[in-house]
């Protein structure tokens, strides 16, 4: 027996130094893993940076690289503007003799055209004044047919014009209308409004028109515009005609009428017309004559 419990004792003893042993390596693996763990956080971490530095680096090669396909294109862009230079200049090399400006190239021409004949502010006509702006610049229309036809189509398109209502019409005679794009008008009691609509309707190529209203204009014949003729008014507009506005002159002593007038032209300009509104006694007429047409079918 005694044997026996020495035995177990012995054992016990083998067991609880198996157990510390045991406990030992498992701290040992711990700290083992948790030293894993750190490593890994830490790689990780310094994975993470690299691939941000790595993102920007890339970010900042595409920028170079869209810099660089801009300036290249824009290099491009000045290299063929240059052979065109070039190739003009010989052309103009070549000429001999007394210069003749029909034998310049198109664009050279243009370019000459341009800076004699377009200006920034607006070209008043007047078309019995002496000092007009035609008898100072225009002479260079009556050198040829083909200096005519080239000088006609740059100083109408790209000119603004002002004028009074009056000269509208022997302004805009077959060899302009088809090249006026800009108009400014002044509308006096001497002007018939429905011509001017006329007028204006054959401008095809009109881009922007301004009116201003001085004065109550005449509607046809002698007879004086209210808004109720005025209402009466149709206008095709002109398909390019973007810009439409109307104003009333502020020195004019007839503000209140000119502005009701205004108000009217502005809407047939934009929509064609003016949509005139069905009058309460017009509705009771057909109200009446719909219940006589009823009494008499029965």
């Amino acid at each position: 027996m005694i044997d026996f419990l020495d035995e177990v004792r012995h054992d016990i003893n083998l067991a609880k130094a198996e157990k510390k042993y045991l406990q030992y390596s498992i701290q040992s693996l711990s700290s083992q893993v948790d030293t894993l763990i750190d490593e890994n956080d830490s790689n990780e971490r310094e994975f993470t940076c690299i691939i941000n530095l790595l993102l920007q680096r890339r970010n900042k090669l595409e920028q170079k690289i869209r810099y660089c396909k801009l300036q290249r294109r824009e290099q491009n862009e000045e290299l063929s503007e240059t052979e065109h230079k070039i190739s003009c200049l010989s052309e103009l090399e070549i000429l001999k003799g007394p210069l003749d400006f029909g034998k310049f190239p198109e664009e050279i021409r243009r370019m000459i055209l341009e800076w004699t004949l377009v200006q920034d502010s607006l070209i008043y006509i007047r078309l019995h004044c002496p000092t007009s702006h035609r008898l100072r610049k225009l002479a260079i229309f009556q050198t040829s047919k083909q200096m005519y036809a080239e000088a006609v189509a740059v100083f109408y398109r790209q000119n603004k014009f002002a004028m009074d209502g009056t000269n509208l019409e022997r302004f805009l005679f077959p060899a302009r209308v088809n090249y006026v794009r800009h108009l400014s008008l002044h509308l006096d009691s001497d002007i018939s409004i429905t011509k001017v609509l006329q007028a204006i309707e054959r401008c095809q190529d009109l881009r922007s028109l301004r009116i201003c209203l001085v004065s109550v204009p005449r509607f046809q014949g002698r007879a004086k515009c209210n808004e109720e003729r005025m209402r009466l008014l149709r206008f095709k507009r002109p398909t390019a005609l973007a810009q439409i506005s109307t104003e009333v002159d502020r020195s004019s002593p007839l503000k209140m009428i000119l502005e009701s007038l205004r108000c009217t032209l502005q809407s047939i300009l934009e929509r064609g017309g003016f949509e005139k509104p069905l009058r309460k006694s017009s509705r009771l007429d057909s109200h009446c004559t719909g219940k006589s047409n009823v009494s008499a079918g029965r």
